[in-house]
């Protein structure tokens, strides 16, 4: 059973309302995938002290996609 909160958009960092807004046209398992993508991007974000949206740089796209690797992800499974 799924429990909908209320959507407190007040609450929410930038960037937790920019994934709230990208994933509410998304149901089922595709949501929970790239919700899963999104929330593993932003503990390693912010692990890293970055933010998840602002000043990204291609380095740290290749340092994530190197994590995800050590993390046992086969190189098929990580999106580049």
């Amino acid at each position: 059973m799924n429990t909908l909160l209320p959507f407190q958009p007040d609450a929410m960092t930038p960037a937790q309302l920019a994934a709230v807004s990208y994933l509410a046209r998304y149901s089922g398992h595709t949501h929970t995938l790239y919700s899963c993508q999104l929330r593993r991007w932003f503990a390693w974000c912010e692990s890293n002290t970055l933010d998840p949206l602002v000043g990204i740089q291609r380095a740290h796209i290749e340092l994530y996609i190197r994590h995800l690797g050590q993390a046992g992800l086969v190189a098929s499974s990580v999106w580049t």
